[in-house]
């Protein structure tokens, strides 16, 4: 057969982790372009890493300690509180707080909000998963209070909670993009090449025991039936426009998460959306 061994797999993995060592920046970021997508990178990264390590764990032990450890220290320093309130489907404050948390820090431009937090979030997610919870050390969330650590500092499980309660509060209200992001919090449009990232992120969330505030996944069932067209694929704003694969990857994600449609049938493999989805991907793969 044509496919690859085990070995020739795991060297390939640990081949990609040492390129991604040798190109990580002093301050622990790795570089895509400009602050936006240097944090989203850095997020996938440090998550490449993380999930090695709870796969196999590495082959010298602390191999990597240290890029994972700077990698988040970066991340860190691009997170910013956010005032939170009531939505129309529910209170997105799942601690009562008053506040979420997303990533990077420039009050002038929330145009990669979505995309950044949630290319963030899996990776420390992952980490307290991993790793343990920790009190944040470093960066705006470090020695204020009104987090769950002793003497109410923040741990890093505090940060994903509050950025999963900042992505419940964006989550658009109304009109065809209902119960889907932007690429900002609340802003009337949707579209599915964006709309994924919060419930990827949500899903890793859930490994640690942060949940979305289950109105999330009853409004997450509108955008679903909206922008999947008549041949199962998810277009891009609406369902005629850029249908393709990947998007309709996004949507069986999409259907995972939110486990009922607006019906209340579930998206299981006998749900007749999912399996136009899946049937989309079988006639268009390459």
């Amino acid at each position: 057969t044509m496919a690859a061994t085990g070995v020739e797999k795991q060297t390939a993995i640990d081949n990609a982790l040492a390129w991604l060592a040798s190109t990580q920046q002093a301050d622990g970021h790795w570089e895509f372009g400009d602050v936006y997508a240097d944090t989203a990178a850095t997020g996938a990264a440090l998550l490449a890493f993380i999930e090695e390590q709870q796969r196999t764990g590495w082959v010298v032990p602390g191999l990597y300690n240290t890029h994972v450890q700077n990698g988040l220290t970066y991340l860190l320093s691009k997170s910013q509180q956010v005032s939170i309130t009531p939505q129309p489907a529910g209170n997105p404050d799942s601690d009562g707080n008053g506040v979420g948390v997303k990533f990077v820090l420039d009050p002038n431009d929330n145009g990669r909000d979505t995309y950044v937090t949630g290319l963030v979030v899996p990776a420390l997610a992952k980490y307290i998963a991993v790793f343990g919870n920790a009190n944040v050390a470093s960066g705006p969330l470090s020695g204020i209070t009104g987090g769950t650590g002793p003497g109410g500092a923040w741990t890093y499980k505090d940060v994903v909670v509050n950025a999963i309660d900042y992505f419940a509060f964006g989550q658009n209200d109304s009109g065809t993009g209902r119960g889907g992001w932007r690429y900002s919090a609340n802003s009337g449009l949707s579209d599915n090449s964006t709309a994924q990232w919060p419930v990827i992120a949500a899903l890793f969330a859930s490994e640690p025991g942060v949940a979305a505030p289950s109105f999330v996944k009853d409004e997450m069932a509108y955008w679903i039936e909206y922008i999947q067209n008549a041949n199962g694929g998810s277009g891009y704003d609406n369902p005629s426009t850029y249908v393709n694969e990947s998007k309709t990857g996004g949507l069986l994600i999409e259907m995972v998460f939110a486990g009922d449609d607006t019906a209340g049938i579930p998206y299981n493999l006998g749900n007749a959306d999912l399996q136009r989805a899946l049937s989309f991907l079988n006639t268009n793969w390459k």
